[in-house]
């Protein structure tokens, strides 16, 4: 399913997934705050090379990144980090 939203929209709430299922978002283009579990997190478009989701590994809450071009570099891997890092911040602020 894909799902576009024009800026300044609120797309509301969404019922939970059933246990065990997946969820992944993409942001083209700007940026996407979502709140899952009570925890607000703040999705930014880069060059649609890496994607910061959430998981859990026995049991514990876990950030999982995601690096989909084979063209990928370095400086892409930089960009990744530094989002890690701004999302490490929110979460601890």
């Amino acid at each position: 399913m894909r799902t576009t939203l024009e800026p300044g929209v609120d797309a509301g709430e969404f019922s939970p997934h059933a246990p065990g299922s997946h969820e992944y978002v993409a942001v083209e283009q700007g940026c996407l705050r979502l709140t899952v579990g009570g925890v607000t997190h703040r999705l930014q478009a880069r060059r649609g090379r890496t994607f910061l989701t959430g998981t859990r590994i026995s049991g514990t809450a876990a950030l999982r990144a995601r690096v989909l071009h084979p063209g990928t570099t370095k400086d892409d891997l930089t960009v990744l980090l530094n989002e890690i890092r701004a999302a490490a911040r929110e979460v601890t602020t």
